[in-house]
């Protein structure tokens, strides 16, 4: 896969990962939103492992705006882990800026739920 075709490739893969590992959870009896909180991370996680590899075997790689739309999809506790645990994407000095936005932007809204919920 090249290009446009690689990202959408990668994000089917990612979506129907997250939407199995959903399912499973909920059929589980998990709360929805933690059922899907868990597995987009997982799935973050996994592209970070992925791509690692791929990296080290000169292989088709994850491109970075997939890994940028699982974070921003509620995955960037995955991909941090997965960051720290692979030791990947760690020194890309624009990878990592636009990560930190992702993660700031996160943080925001978190704190603005919670500071909407708390009164």
């Amino acid at each position: 896969m090249a290009g446009r075709h690689a990202a959408t490739g990668f994000l089917i893969a990612t979506a129907a990962t997250a939407g199995v590992l959903t399912g499973l959870l909920w059929w589980a009896n998990a709360d929805m939103l933690w059922a899907y909180g868990i597995s987009v991370n997982i799935a973050a996680f996994l592209q970070y492992g992925y791509d690692k590899r791929q990296a080290a075997a000169h292989g088709g790689r994850v491109p970075e705006i997939v890994l940028h739309l699982t974070a921003s999809a509620g995955g960037s506790v995955g991909a941090l882990a997965g960051q720290r645990i692979f030791r990947h994407k760690t020194r890309k000095r624009s990878f990592q800026a636009i990560f930190l936005l992702i993660l700031i932007v996160q943080i925001a809204a978190l704190v603005a739920f919670l500071w909407n919920h708390a009164r």
